[in-house]
């Protein structure tokens, strides 16, 4: 859309990575105003989709302060780092096989709920989900690392698409840590040897992504793990 100093550049028909759900994004966008949303919801609908989401770049305070009251609200948080350890770890870990997956899923549920989304009707998926997500993972497609003494794991998925330029990276897919362990340093010591492996095969940059409300994780990311904020999602029902 283009118009009165605004544009917006919107992809139509994305399936949501975690519900699948059909949705516009606005990847793009200079003066966002009631009459660009209205016009991207018109259209979003034409194209069947259900959800409109945009994304925050930090250093536009104003569009931050002007989505609330356009009635987005907040879902996650894009975050990023280079692969380069930031620190020498002396780990216990081993590649993780497929028979670790129903201790990833047990661990993903007990220390999290798979998906919750701030404003996503009708979107749920719960410790079921996670347990079926989790079970039929196909490991090739990602790089695994699970402590010795199974109190973490961590999962990379392999050649995820960075940006427009279609550049590849890894994705942070999953980290878990049992709650009794945490303080211990088990999430940097599994991170950081996750970073030194897929920096080994060639990767150079990790993205990942973090649920709004997930305030220890977005802090073990930012303050341990050396990650920084790219960008956040905000979304509208349609």
């Amino acid at each position: 859309m283009v118009g009165n100093g605004c544009f917006a550049i919107a992809a139509h028909s994305q399936a949501d990575f975690a519900t699948g759900q059909p949705e516009t994004i606005v990847v793009e966008q200079v003066g966002f105003d009631g009459a660009v949303l209205a016009f991207l919801q018109e259209r979003a609908r034409v194209w069947g989709d259900e959800f409109l989401a945009l994304r925050h770049y930090p250093e536009d305070v104003e569009l931050g302060e002007r989505l609330p009251k356009l009635g987005f609200a907040p879902e996650l948080t894009r975050i990023t780092r280079s692969t380069e350890p930031l620190r020498p770890i002396a780990a216990e870990v081993r590649p993780a096989r497929a028979r670790d997956r129903a201790f990833m899923s047990r661990l993903h549920i007990e220390c999290s709920p798979f998906y919750r989304s701030s404003n996503r009707q009708g979107v749920d998926l719960g410790a079921i989900d996670a347990l079926s997500n989790y079970l039929s993972l196909d490991l090739r497609h990602y790089l695994g690392w699970v402590d010795q003494q199974r109190r973490g794991y961590v999962l990379l998925e392999r050649d995820f698409t960075l940006d427009l330029l279609e550049r590849r990276g890894v994705y942070l897919y999953d980290i878990a840590v049992k709650p009794v362990n945490w303080g211990q340093g088990v999430a940097v010591a599994l991170h950081e040897s996750a970073m030194a492996g897929a920096r080994a095969l060639g990767y150079r940059t990790v993205v990942g992504d973090i649920a709004f409300e997930n305030e220890r994780a977005f802090w073990v990311a930012t303050e341990k793990l050396g990650y920084r904020v790219e960008w956040r999602r905000w979304g509208i029902n349609l």
